[in-house]
């Protein structure tokens, strides 16, 4: 008797299959995904390939963002979706990445990667995507404004979101930022100016944070938010030849900012639309090229950004 579609079993033999080779950035990924993944992840069948890896990264996402903490970061590793792994293209290099960063052996790292697929798809079996209400994990970014000051001693961001509640009662919001690890950590000063109360940080890896910012009080369903937060960085942090939003949510616009001190711009611009992020950390990823103005700036719009893809500007 076949198992029914979204079934614990066959949700967590899916995940094995898609997590060999490069996980979820296999250039045909759209034969990697099985129908109950498919189900899971709202994905259609005459989703294009770049559409099926968009529903298929910000579903797994979501999905482990409900598990505890190393199962979460050992589910997102053995995909290909953790930052610290994506130049990683085999199953086997990324469960040794695992294994070092838990300080335990490489068999016990893989028996933590099977009991990661297992509570994974136990997440996913129990709802589908399919006709959900909810747009991501549980909101939506309506717009989103950046700003971006790289003429000073030390790079500044100020950053202003309008979210949209996809459910009632939201009531707290996840924040991340990746920044080029450091020895140290990631020294990275972040201020609430309006919007919420931050708290719940947490080093999720040597080059990324998150946060928890608790919204003034409970949103109703579709109901608008806006807040806004300000970063701080070391001048040794400073951006090395990009800045880019990647989100992990639907958002419908972005908006971008960036000032470079007019007496030393970049002696290239360009506009970086729809890349993976390991391509902006690894190499430069070519576009319309763009132009300063007397001021050192160069402003950028997108519209409907998919989650899991890189959207901002790149120089070199």
């Amino acid at each position: 008797m076949s198992r029914p579609i979204g079934a614990v079993e066959q949700l967590t033999d899916e995940l094995k299959s898609a997590r060999r080779g490069p996980g979820l950035h296999h250039p045909q990924i759209e034969s990697r995904i099985g129908p109950g993944l498919r189900a899971a992840c709202g994905i259609e069948p005459g989703d294009p390939p770049s559409v099926v890896r968009a529903k298929a990264i910000d579903r797994l996402r979501r999905a482990a963002d409900a598990l505890p903490t190393e199962l979460s970061m050992t589910a997102l590793a053995a995909l290909g979706l953790h930052p610290d792994v994506y130049d990683l293209l085999q199953l086997q290099d990324r469960v040794g990445w695992l294994a070092t960063t838990l300080r335990r052996d490489v068999r016990t790292a893989r028996r933590r990667v099977d009991e990661a697929c297992v509570r994974l798809a136990d997440v996913l079996s129990t709802a589908t995507a399919a006709g959900r209400r909810e747009r991501g994990p549980g909101w939506h970014v309506q717009s989103f404004e950046a700003v971006a000051l790289l003429d000073g001693e030390r790079p500044i961001t100020v950053e202003r979101r309008l979210i949209v509640a996809d459910r009632d009662g939201l009531d707290r919001i996840a924040l991340g930022w990746s920044l080029p690890a450091q020895g140290g950590g990631l020294d990275l000063d972040v201020r609430m100016l309006y919007g919420g109360v931050l708290a719940g940080r947490q080093q999720q890896t040597a080059s990324r944070i998150r946060l928890v910012l608790e919204l003034p009080r409970p949103l109703r369903l579709g109901e608008r938010h806006e807040y806004s937060v300000l970063t701080h960085a070391r001048a040794d942090l400073l951006l090395k030849n990009h800045y880019a939003y990647t989100p992990f949510t639907a958002c419908d616009f972005f908006d971008l900012r960036v000032r470079f001190d007019r007496k030393r711009l970049p002696d290239r611009i360009w506009r970086v639309s729809e890349a993976f992020h390991r391509e902006l950390d690894e190499r430069l990823v070519e576009g319309e090229p763009l132009t300063a103005d007397r001021c050192g700036e160069v402003q950028l719009h997108f519209d409907d950004l998919m989650p899991g893809y890189g959207y901002g500007i790149q120089w070199s």
